[in-house]
Order: C-alpha cells, then sequence, then structure tokens
C-alpha cells in the first residue's frame, strides 16, 4: 500500500495500514522538536535541516561528518625542534610529536623563557 509520510510528504510503501512515516528520521522528528532546548539547524556539507541540543553541532549525520573531515586539505609544515616535515590541517601546529613539544619546552625553560 503506497502513503505519503506525515512529517516529509514522501510517497513509501507501508508494509501495515496504520504506518505514517516513511522512515525512522521522521517517526522520530516529532519528539526531536519538542525536546527541551533543541535548536533547528543546517549542515554545513549537504545543507540538510535538523535539530539538534548541542550547540557545536555542525552535521545532520555520521555520513556527512565523515564526508567533512576526508575532504581537509592538509599542508605540509617543518617541525620546529626536529625539523622533519609532517602534515597538519592548521597552521598552528609547530611539532610533529608530543615528544618535539616536549623537548623544546624543556630547552625553552632551561633558557629561562617559559609563558
Amino acid at each position: 500500500m503506497l502513503k505519503l509520510c506525515k512529517h516529509c510528504g514522501k510517497q513509501f510503501s507501508a508494509a501495515f495500514g496504520n504506518e505514517l512515516y516513511c522512515d525512522d528520521f521522521c517517526r522520530t522528528y516529532k519528539y526531536l522538536i519538542k525536546r527541551k532546548g533543541n535548536q533547528k539547524k543546517v549542515c554545513v556539507v549537504c545543507g540538510k535541516q535538523f535539530y539538534s541540543h548541542q550547540t557545536k553541532c555542525k552535521f545532520c549525520s555520521t555520513a556527512c561528518h565523515d564526508k567533512f573531515h576526508d575532504s581537509k586539505v592538509y599542508i605540509t609544515i617543518l617541525c620546529a625542534q626536529c625539523g622533519n616535515p609532517f602534515k597538519t590541517s592548521t597552521r598552528k601546529k609547530k611539532y610533529c610529536t608530543k615528544n618535539c613539544y616536549r623537548v623544546a619546552k624543556s630547552i625553552r625553560e632551561a633558557a629561562g623563557r617559559t609563558k
């Protein structure tokens, strides 16, 4: 039996006559918007609207999260301590490993120039 989804309006094949929604997302949608603190957001990858109670949430799904992080541009920087090249997605990093960071920090402390 073909029915129209009560939430999105998409036509779907209903196994039983009392089904109102096409999938789990549409079925739980009414509970998501009633939940205290939920905010309407837009996914930065696909542009789909979604609800989340987390203030920093940017993605509507795990698939969009993975697609975003897989598409990051990585640059090669030389380590400030050992001089070895390493890849990073931000220009803020100076050291290739925590060990190089610790060595550089101990050298700064020995020189009396700690922050």
